[in-house]
């Protein structure tokens, strides 16, 4: 499931379909088109070539923007802007991962709430970090080869960064943890715990060092 059908949206949808992938819903800022069965990826690029919104395609349901939210799919990829998904509309989703092809899509409360029932997100620094990349290159008259090089370099380097980021905040969330069973019973509470700041430590680290991984494009 694709909400926003731009650049990015558009050729995630591509790939994935090129690797087998159904695409069940899509949705642009007037609308959402919905196939259980699959749409015809082609003629969706196709009516958006033209000027058109994705509802002027022929085939599925015709429902509102925010209806995209309620598709249930096995991967959904907001593409839109920050915070489209949020403490209050994440009861919504029905899905097993979230891939941020936009900017921070999703708020830590939301990001804390898809820990609870295992659902995986993957960060917008891995899923979309190529296009900045590329736009940083093509300004300083690079090559695509060099290009590509480089956005395999650096989301290498800051995944495996932000893993020991986050590894440290799981490490220091357990030893409280610890402590605090000390005193009174709650292994169920605590392995709750556990899986939510893994899931959030991620974002809340994102948000504090972005000025930094940017810096690590130079």
């Amino acid at each position: 499931m694709i909400q926003g059908f731009g650049s990015v949206g558009k050729h995630a949808a591509r790939f994935l379909v090129e690797k087998g992938a159904v695409l069940v819903a899509a949705s642009d800022m007037r609308g959402t088109v919905v196939n259980e069965d699959g749409l015809d990826l082609p003629a969706l690029i196709a009516v958006k070539a033209e000027g058109r919104a994705l509802n002027d395609y022929p085939c599925g349901r015709k429902l509102g923007v925010e209806a995209v939210i309620d598709v249930p799919c096995e991967i959904w990829i907001p593409a839109v802007p920050p915070d489209v998904i949020h403490g209050s509309n994440v009861p919504r989703l029905e899905t097993r991962l979230v891939a941020e092809g936009a900017n921070i899509p999703l708020t830590t409360e939301a990001e804390r709430a898809l820990a609870v029932p295992g659902v995986v997100v993957l960060p917008d620094f891995i899923a979309n970090a190529g296009g900045v990349i590329c736009a940083a290159i093509e300004y300083r008259g690079g090559t695509e080869r060099a290009a590509l090089a480089l956005i395999d370099e650096k989301i290498r380097a800051n995944t495996e960064a932000r893993r020991g980021e986050t590894y440290g905040c799981v490490a220091a969330h357990r030893g409280n943890v610890a402590r605090d069973r000390a005193g009174r019973a709650g292994d169920a509470d605590t392995a709750l715990g556990q899986r939510v700041v893994t899931n959030c430590a991620g974002s809340m680290c994102r948000r504090r060092l972005a000025p930094r991984m940017a810096r690590g494009l130079d």
